[in-house]
């Protein structure tokens, strides 16, 4: 990578870094408010109601976020026809999504009162206001504003960690229902607030429009990209009720929320290379320095993250006092899948900035297969430490895929990958 273009990606990454240390700060704040909140169990079905949204919540957008950014990042002058079509979509598969998440949910959990409050705001948290938000923030990034949508993408965290505290000190009698009413409000101000911070208000929704069938299969594919880029790290956290004591389940969700949010320096980086990637795919092959540069920063930040997670697994026993005493051994045992998960980052989002949508989505859904089974045959006997190592055999089997495919592309274009030469 010549030493502008690096000088330059290295201040972008920078930025973004500073904003997602902002959201890793916040994330932190609410597992340790929520764990004393909720407590063990409540805290498990909690966990596992919002990641089958979130999860549910990638297909909201049909993909159409993905396609708004990267034709808003070549040129503004079809801004109304892009914008209109994909809050369209967004709205109607949105809502579509939300009734079956519904029936669903009401079947995954015990049907009272107040899971049946948490379903309903979960749900239209998940899958109508943060994929709106998602729109809002693509358009801010294909402007070249990453780190101020990236501090938009967040603005629901402190919302809700503000929410739980008050709702912790407040001692209230009904806290698992009235904290996702919090978390359904918090979405609805952020997309508010987002909405006024655009350059330009969205189109009228009399304009909204549903995108046309013949784009379905092409955007059916970044979707399905989504989905599966979502799945081997909400999936887990869903089936961990199921395969699992829900004590035990809402120990695993606290552990594996450590180990994601010390990957957001990586993310950072390919959320700020991503619309440049985009470019390169579109215009040429990037050079091989370019992509050699990133395997080696995913690689070696990620074994530099899962050593200081091991060696500083232990001092998570002060904060939650013995609530989860399972939590120190969650945490060093994902410690493990830290630097696959980061070459999994890495390589997912060079292939959809190649248009290998497919072979992306390919991948990753052989890592939930493998989480799935695997998790199916070892946590109900093995636990926390079963579920653990069914992660990081699925993360570094989709990091290794994911690179021997890149490296293929790039030899049958003539380009040598991961090397000096």
């Amino acid at each position: 990578m010549p030493s502008g273009h690096m000088i330059s990606t290295a201040t972008s990454a920078a930025r973004t870094s500073g904003a997602l240390i902002v959201r890793l700060l916040v994330q932190a704040g609410n597992v340790l408010v929520l764990a004393g909140l909720l407590g063990p169990e409540r805290l498990g079905s909690f966990v596992s109601l919002a990641a089958l949204a979130i999860l549910m919540g990638t297909l909201a957008t049909l993909g159409t976020h993905l396609t708004a950014m990267r034709d808003l990042a070549v040129g503004l002058a079809k801004r109304e026809m892009v914008l209109s079509v994909a809050l369209g979509t967004t709205l109607f598969f949105g809502c579509i999504l939300l009734l079956v998440f519904s029936v669903v949910s009401a079947l995954w959990v015990e049907g009272s009162s107040h899971f049946l409050i948490a379903i309903a705001c979960i749900g239209a948290a998940e899958l109508i206001f943060q994929p709106l938000l998602a729109i809002s923030v693509a358009e801010k990034m294909s402007l070249g504003n990453v780190a101020s949508s990236q501090l938009l993408r967040m603005l629901p965290l402190p919302i809700q960690l503000l929410a739980a505290a008050s709702l912790w000190l407040g001692g209230v009698a009904n806290p698992f229902g009235t904290y996702a009413v919090c978390y359904l409000a918090s979405s609805i101000i952020a997309l508010v607030v987002s909405l006024k911070l655009l350059p330009a208000p969205w189109p009228p929704m009399h304009q909204w429009r549903l995108l046309e069938r013949a784009h379905w299969k092409r955007n059916g594919g970044f979707a399905l990209s989504a989905l599966t880029a979502s799945g081997p790290t909400e999936l887990d956290k869903a089936v961990a009720a199921r395969l699992m004591p829900i004590d035990l389940a809402g120990t695993y969700a606290i552990a594996s929320r450590i180990a994601i949010a010390l990957t957001i320096p990586v993310s950072s980086l390919m959320l700020s290379l991503l619309p440049a990637l985009f470019r390169d795919f579109h215009n040429r092959w990037p050079r091989s320095a370019k992509l050699n540069w990133i395997f080696v920063a995913g690689l070696a930040y990620g074994i530099f993250a899962a050593t200081a997670l091991w060696h500083l697994a232990p001092l998570l026993r002060g904060p939650f006092n013995h609530a989860f005493p399972d939590l120190p051994q969650g945490a060093r045992l994902l410690a493990l899948a830290i630097p696959g998960l980061c070459l999994r980052l890495t390589a997912t989002n060079i292939l959809l900035s190649m248009n290998r949508t497919w072979t992306r989505s390919g991948i990753e859904s052989l890592g939930i297969l493998l989480i799935l089974g695997c998790s199916a045959a070892l946590a109900p006997e093995w636990g926390i430490k079963g579920m653990c190592m069914s992660v990081v055999f699925a993360e570094t089997a989709m990091a290794l895929l994911g690179w021997s495919f890149i490296i293929r592309q790039c030899q049958k274009r003539g380009s040598e990958m991961l090397s000096t030469g």
